[in-house]
């Protein structure tokens, strides 16, 4: 039986002090702690959830190949994906 294909991705949580992120991916559970990094394979087309904080609220991306961004903002937790990065 041959495998499932997966992708890719690298989850950083930019912050290096202070609290890190609960998030899952197709409802697995990850922490991302503050000044880490993570690199996943993870089947293509899923979704990443976390609770952004704040008056984000519960978000909710599908994510691509490529390197992802946990950083703290005065609204809450945002997730970017860098720029020129697959």
């Amino acid at each position: 039986m041959a495998a499932a294909p997966t992708i890719s991705i690298t989850i950083v949580n930019a912050e290096p002090a202070g609290a890190g992120v609960a998030f899952a991916i197709d409802g697995v559970a990850h922490q991302a702690p503050a000044g880490s990094r993570q690199d996943l394979a993870v089947a293509p087309d899923s979704n990443i959830t976390y609770d952004g904080g704040g008056s984000l609220g519960q978000r909710r991306y599908r994510i691509s190949p490529g390197l992802y961004e946990f950083r703290s903002t005065a609204e809450g937790w945002a997730l970017y994906k860098l720029a020129g990065m697959p």
